[in-house]
C-alpha cells in the first residue's frame, strides 16, 4: 500500500480531478450529509501518496448523487432526483465561481456518469435498462442535446479508453460488452465476453490506460488494456485477496 489517510465518513462520491506529480492528485469528496440545508464538497491534494492538504471547503444546496471528471481540474456533479447539475472546480485555494457553470435538465434514475472521447462527451447509464445516453461537454458545461443507444443491459459501464471512445459494460453473471461511440452512434457491440470473473463492484480507468476490476466482498482485483480490435483486451495484472483492502465502498484513480 502506497499510503493511508484517516477521512472523515459518510462520502457519497471520491472523484479524481487533477493529476499532480508522480502519482498525486487532486481529489474532490462530496457528501449527501448536510451542514444545514448545504452538502459539503471538499477538495483535497494528494502530493505523491505522502502528504495531503486541503483547500477551502464548497457547499451544494442539493444531495448531488453523481460525479465525474470532465477536464483537468473540473468535476462535473448530476442530482438525479431534480436533474440539476453543477461543472467547476478550485482554484488556489477556494471554489473558482466565476468559471463554474450549471443547469437543470429532466430527473433521471442513472447510476453511473463518466466522460469519455477525449472528455467531449459525458456519459449516463441506467443499470436496470438497455439505454446509454450522452450529452456534449462544452464551454465548461452541458449541452443540451442528449442522445442515446440500445446497449446490453449490465451492473457497470465506463470508459476504458478515452481517446478512442470505448466504453465497457459489465453483468455480474461475468458478461461483457465493449462499445465504441464516436462520431457516429454505434449500432452494436465491438465484442462480448461470457468469462469475466462475477461480482466486480467497481470498474475504474486508471491514468496509465488500463482498467482496475475490485471485487468488495474479498478486495480481489485485476487490471486489463481494453483494444478497438481484436484480441479487444489484455489481462496485465492480479490482486489475490488481502494486496488490496476489502469493503471499500468508493474506489477512484488517482
Amino acid at each position: 500500500m502506497a499510503g493511508s489517510y484517516s477521512l472523515s465518513a459518510n462520502w457519497q462520491t471520491i472523484t479524481s480531478v487533477k493529476n499532480l506529480a508522480g502519482a498525486g492528485a487532486e481529489v474532490v469528496f462530496h457528501t449527501h450529509a448536510t451542514s444545514g440545508t448545504q452538502h459539503v464538497i471538499a477538495d483535497v491534494t494528494f502530493n505523491n501518496d505522502t502528504t495531503s492538504a486541503q483547500k477551502t471547503n464548497n457547499f451544494f444546496g442539493l444531495a448531488h448523487d453523481l460525479a465525474t471528471k470532465v477536464e483537468e481540474g473540473r468535476g462535473l456533479w448530476f442530482d438525479n432526483a431534480t436533474g440539476h447539475w453543477v461543472a467547476g472546480g478550485w482554484g488556489a485555494s477556494a471554489w473558482d465561481t466565476a468559471t463554474a457553470k450549471e443547469g437543470t435538465f429532466a430527473a433521471a434514475a442513472y447510476t453511473s456518469m463518466f466522460a469519455c472521447n477525449d472528455q467531449k462527451y459525458v456519459y449516463f447509464h441506467e443499470k436496470d435498462t438497455d439505454k446509454l445516453y450522452r450529452r456534449e461537454y462544452t464551454a465548461g458545461g452541458l449541452g443540451t442535446t442528449v442522445t442515446s443507444i440500445t446497449v446490453a443491459k449490465g451492473a457497470l459501464a465506463t470508459c476504458v479508453d478515452s481517446a478512442k471512445g470505448l466504453i465497457f459494460i459489465y453483468a455480474n453473471n461475468g458478461s461483457g460488452w465493449l462499445y465504441q461511440w464516436g462520431n457516429t452512434a454505434p449500432t452494436t457491440h465491438l465484442t462480448s465476453w461470457t468469462t469475466f470473473t462475477w461480482d466486480w463492484s467497481h470498474i475504474v480507468r486508471l491514468r496509465n490506460g488500463q482498467t482496475l476490476f475490485y471485487r468488495k466482498s474479498d478486495g480481489i482485483g485485476g487490471t486489463v488494456v481494453f483494444t478497438e480490435a481484436s484480441p479487444w483486451s489484455a489481462a496485465k495484472g492480479s490482486y489475490a485477496a488481502g494486496v488490496l483492502p476489502a469493503n471499500i465502498d468508493l474506489v477512484t484513480a488517482f
